[in-house]
């Protein structure tokens, strides 16, 4: 039976486990795939158009209650499995296992248990070697130094990150998701539960008393709230240009409801006290789908999509059970969207994209809140990908020299340009790669995408040193916004930034760029006079309001108060 089992090349984990491959409904796989309840538990009912070919990739009891995915440019998925869902309090049965498709047929074929143990896993982000695993009320990375698919190093970034099982309510409403940008920052989605004694490894304490977004460098350092009083968001999708986009939850009749946020920098949301009442005085949402609840999310940019389906936002729902994918049209300062319907699940909970163009879309059919008990089927992860559509081979970064990273950080695949960058900037910048990177930045022939995370990778590599690049870049149109953006990008590197740069960007036509130049300003909270008549200039002539007088995009004049108010 050993010899059949490694010749259908199945891993197993455990010690109970590793020889007979006993599943924890007590059947082996063979007697499994013949029970009617798994059976029809595995079915494959992706509602995806005819382009895309589609697989089971993972499910139980390989993979179970799946709260998120993480793929790594080899398609390998490093899978959230936390049985204690929203409202469980079990403790020892949470874990991170890695599913790989070895054989190319799109159905992972081996799993590890990468991290064994570990309570309320909420979503994690693999990159570079280094998965960083968000488990309330901790922030930890993850290394396997050895190579035998189990983390054996690990780093506390962040405790007191929201409430894990020792909470009341479980892990509900908690911190969730964590998901790197091209800047280099962990984002963190908060729930309203909040996280109101946060502390990083760096010694920093944060408070934030409701939902928004956090942000802390991948060493732990520079924790901050980035985005303030979302209601109970699960994740955050970030764009190539560095926007930030979620799906939040309803309230369950209280007005709120179902909400697709454009998470401006240092914005307020509005909730709970300001949406009902004042909604000149907080950042109004894209737009309110009824009652729902958001799951996870993802902005899509990758080689291996058509027009019309790719460089876009997708978002997951749990009460619907589907995926959406959103068009986007430039509004003022921020965006109009129209929602479309992506694919049907039972209950979507997340969705990665791996650096061969491969979809994975996790389902949490067959559960609710909490551990279901021994022998219920719970969740499953599928494959998506163009047909036809053959990638190039991935590179082994972690061996690759400067040309290699290079050539990765400069092309299409969103998700090869962030893994490339990072593995770059850990090697070091060159002066000969701080030159070539230098000169790509600005050229105005290279792809915006492109150019963006090459001035953060100098961001990243140089530090304040970049700045004098950013000063040039002020003057290409296309890249001004990006530049005031590196400029105030870190807190603590702000000693050659004064607020007068930013006062001529205040009036700009583009009025992105009016936005960025009121954020940049509220993030340097340096006093100029002059500055504060141009915010107070700015705010003032960006009011507007609809053909039916209620308020239109408001994020100039809210940003604009913001920043004046930290002044």
């Amino acid at each position: 039976m050993l010899k059949e089992l490694l010749k259908q090349k199945l891993f197993c984990t455990g010690i109970a486990t590793a020889l007979l491959c006993v599943s924890s409904y007590g059947q082996s796989k063979e007697e499994l795939a013949k029970d009617p309840k798994y059976v029809k538990h595995a079915t494959n009912n992706l509602t995806l158009d005819k382009r895309f070919e589609t697989s089971l990739f993972a499910a139980p009891p390989f993979v179970e209650y799946v709260t998120a995915v993480s793929a790594d440019i080899d398609g390998t998925v490093y899978v959230s499995v936390d049985p204690n869902g929203s409202l469980g309090h079990i403790k020892g049965i949470g874990k991170i296992v890695t599913a790989k498709d070895t054989d190319g047929d799109g159905k992972a074929d081996q799993f590890k248990d990468f991290v064994p143990h570990v309570a309320s896993p909420r979503g994690g982000h693999i990159v570079a070697g280094t998965y960083y695993l968000l488990h309330p009320p901790y922030l930890t990375s993850y290394t396997d130094t050895d190579g035998d698919g189990v983390a054996d190093k690990k780093k506390l970034l962040v405790t007191g990150f929201g409430g894990g099982i020792e909470h009341p309510r479980g892990a509900d409403h908690t911190t969730n998701g964590a998901r790197m940008g091209i800047d280099g920052w962990l984002y963190i989605s908060v729930g309203d539960f909040g996280m109101t004694d946060a502390k990083s490894a760096a010694g920093e304490v944060v408070q934030l008393f409701g939902g928004g977004v956090a942000r802390v460098r991948p060493d732990g350092s520079e924790l901050e709230v980035y985005v303030y009083n979302t209601r109970n968001q699960f994740d955050v999708a970030i764009s190539p240009t560095l926007e930030l986009f979620t799906r939040d939850n309803t309230n369950d009749g209280k007005g709120w409801n179902l909400r697709v946020h454009h998470q401006v920098a240092e914005s307020d949301m509005g909730y709970p006290r300001l949406y009902q009442n004042f909604p000149d005085e907080h950042l109004q949402s894209l737009a309110d789908y009824g009652g729902g609840s958001g799951m996870g999310c993802l902005w899509l940019d990758e080689p291996g999509f058509p027009k019309d389906i790719n460089n876009r936002l997708y978002t997951c729902d749990w009460t619907s059970g589907k995926v959406f994918m959103f068009d986007m049209k430039q509004d003022d300062a921020t965006y109009k969207v129209e929602q479309k319907d992506f694919t049907k699940l039972v209950r979507a909970t997340d969705m990665d994209v791996d650096g061969q163009s491969n979809l994975y879309l996790s389902d949490w059919q067959g559960g609710r809140f909490k551990f279901e008990g021994k022998g219920v089927p719970v969740s499953r992860v599928f494959m998506a990908k163009l047909k036809g559509y053959k990638a190039p081979a991935v590179p082994n970064f972690a061996k690759a020299d400067e040309a290699t990273l290079i050539k990765h950080l400069t092309g299409a695949s969103a998700s090869l340009r962030l893994q490339a960058q990072q593995h770059l900037i850990n090697k070091g910048l060159s002066a000969n790669t701080v030159k070539t990177l230098e000169a790509i930045a600005q050229d105005s022939k290279t792809h915006l995408h492109v150019r963006i995370a090459v001035l953060f990778t100098l961001k990243q590599g140089i530090g304040e040193k970049s700045h004098d690049l950013c000063k040039k870049l002020l003057a290409d149109s296309s890249m001004r916004i990006y530049a005031m953006k590196a400029l105030t990008d870190r807190k603590k590197q702000l000693n050659s930034v004064e607020p007068d740069l930013f006062i001529p960007f205040l009036s700009d036509t583009n009025p992105k760029v009016r936005l960025q130049a009121a954020v940049s300003l509220r993030r340097l909270n340096k006093y100029s006079e002059k500055s504060v008549d141009a915010l107070i200039k700015m705010a003032a002539s960006s009011w507007k309001e609809n053909s039916v007088g209620k308020l239109g995009t408001m994020a100039l004049p809210h940003l604009g108060s913001r920043a004046l108010s930290g002044l």
